[in-house]
């Protein structure tokens, strides 16, 4: 969906172990203020009468709305093409809902199929937004989105990381840091657990710069997670199963 240029919504796709994954990236390229009546108009238009309720409590016009906003665009984008492709259903983005269970992992809500879709995972950074599905319905999948713009190094770090692993890697490339936080948010998305209050407990084992590749350990289970860097922002994926 594209509205006068100020919003770029994208097909994605990203090889990893454990198949391909399919995304959507929405990028709101424009002040928030200057298309706020556009975004009204979009939330009344694609939102569930749950999922407007929701919205309205979020801060009218704010950054966290619009993300709000974005991501279940993209969400429902995606979800209406697989669908279409997987069980010859024609769906409007209003007969869709992206609910949240109790510890705030995102799934569809669609009651009519409600036993047949895949996994879902949303991320944001700043006002560019992410919506991925795992390759299939039996997997789990997590991504997370960060910008050094947004999420610049600072004394998180040593908050996010233990001793032993800041030995790991190298410290001195920001990017790198940033992208291993990042892999520590994909794995507690794709498990849905979240990072319990302390990445520590979600160990970096190892990194592979050439791979673009890292592992976590929880709970002595390692998980692979694919890193996709570009200048300034990283994302990372982790599939399950």
């Amino acid at each position: 969906m594209n509205s006068s240029a100020t919003i770029l919504s994208v097909p994605c796709k990203w090889s990893t172990a454990h198949g391909p994954v399919h995304g959507r990236q929405i990028d709101l390229s424009t002040d928030i203020a200057l298309i706020s009546p556009f975004l009204k108009n979009l939330a009344q238009s694609i939102l569930t009468d749950g999922e407007q309720k929701k919205y309205n409590t979020l801060s009218q016009g704010g950054r966290r709305q619009s993300e709000w906003l974005l991501a279940r665009l993209a969400a429902k984008e995606l979800a209406v093409g697989w669908a279409q492709d997987n069980i010859n259903q024609k769906l409007t983005l209003r007969e869709i809902e992206i609910a949240s269970d109790e510890k705030g992992k995102p799934f569809f809500k669609v009651p009519k199929y409600q036993n047949q879709w895949p996994d879902l995972s949303l991320s944001h950074s700043g006002l560019k937004v992410v919506a991925v599905l795992s390759p299939t319905a039996n997997q789990k999948v997590g991504v997370d989105w960060e910008s050094l713009e947004t999420h610049p190094i600072g004394k998180w770090v040593d908050r996010t990381f233990g001793k032993d692993e800041l030995e790991n890697f190298d410290r001195k490339n920001d990017l790198v840091v940033l992208g291993l936080w990042a892999a520590k948010e994909a794995v507690g998305k794709a498990l849905g657990t979240g990072l319990g209050g302390d990445p520590r407990n979600f160990f970096v084992t190892s990194f592979s710069a050439h791979k673009n590749e890292a592992v976590v350990t929880h709970k002595n289970k390692d998980f692979l997670i694919n890193l996709y860097p570009n200048e300034k922002d990283i994302l990372a994926l982790c599939v399950i199963g």
